[in-house]
């Protein structure tokens, strides 16, 4: 930090910005909580007993941010409903089910999920879930880039996918929404399984 305040220029009109840059070079903030703090939106890297860091991605049930865990001390993928379904018990019906389907689920070709949760704020109940944060990218990315995959390579992938899908049936659920999207591959070529949002539970 003191590397980084060295570093700002005198004029104060540019030292929010140059402070920000200097943190970023310092990696004391990320690019996203620096472009965060500059907007007056401090507020929104906290969440419950999470600091966020960046956004994972975006999807059709929630937002998914890259979290640092103050409870487990370790980066998590941190799953926030979406604000316009908040109050609609069909989507947090849903998104909670996508979570329990997780945490009965331990593979390693599947994300694991530590927690399902709820908080509150100003405008009511927030429902959230934490996962195991896996850097990688999804199957269809990959394709994008390369356009072919070596028949070796595809046939790893699929080997590894149906792995993961035979634990899921095992435990009596169907993930019902196996898609290029939902299936990672990191720089090792290790394949994980994500999003059971769609699964069904035999409780039988």
């Amino acid at each position: 930090l003191e590397s980084a305040l060295s570093r700002l220029p005198e004029s104060e009109d540019a030292e929010p910005k140059a402070l920000a840059r200097a943190l970023v070079v310092e990696k004391v903030l990320t690019p996203y909580q620096a472009r965060e703090l500059l907007q007056g939106r401090f507020r929104r890297l906290r969440f419950e007993g999470f600091i966020i860091r960046d956004i994972l991605g975006v999807g059709g049930l929630g937002t998914v941010f890259v979290a640092w865990d103050t409870k487990r001390e370790e980066g998590v993928a941190l799953k926030v409903l979406s604000e316009r379904f908040k109050h609609d018990s069909g989507m947090r019906a849903r998104f909670r089910l996508e979570a329990r389907a997780g945490l009965r689920l331990s593979h390693p070709n599947i994300v694991k999920t530590y927690e399902l949760g709820i908080t509150d704020d100003v405008f009511g109940e927030v429902d959230y879930s934490t996962m195991e944060l896996f850097p990688a990218i999804a199957l269809h990315e990959l394709i994008g880039f390369v356009k072919r995959l070596p028949v070796g390579v595809a046939c790893d992938v699929a080997c590894q996918a149906a792995e993961a899908l035979g634990a899921v049936h095992e435990m009596g659920m169907v993930h019902r929404d196996v898609k290029p999207d939902n299936v990672l591959i990191d720089g090792e070529g290790e394949v994980k399984i994500i999003d059971f949002g769609l699964a069904m539970l035999n409780e039988a």
